[in-house]
């Protein structure tokens, strides 16, 4: 699961909420509202493809059947992995 970064999570409220509100108060600056709303959609596309690059590296294993039975404490193992780049001399 991605989650957005703390800083993004500010510029949607800073930016998106204000200018949403302006848009639907006067009619006339929806146009430039639309605009800087879009610019910031497209930051939070490239956010989320730096974002799927960061954990591309990183895998997740568990076993292949896992039996849990109701109303008994179980457990779930699982073995998480990040390659690590290498470097050549």
């Amino acid at each position: 699961m991605l989650v957005p970064r703390s800083s993004l999570l500010f510029w949607v409220a800073v930016l998106v909420v204000p200018f949403a509100t302006l848009a639907g108060m006067l009619p006339e600056s929806a146009p430039l509202a639309a605009v800087l709303i879009m610019i910031l959609l497209v930051a939070v596309l490239f956010d989320a493809a730096w974002a799927f690059n960061s954990v591309a590296d990183v895998t997740v294993e568990s076993s292949e059947t896992v039996r849990l039975f109701k109303d008994r404490p179980g457990e779930i193992e699982l073995r998480f992995q990040m390659r690590l780049p290498t470097i050549e001399h």
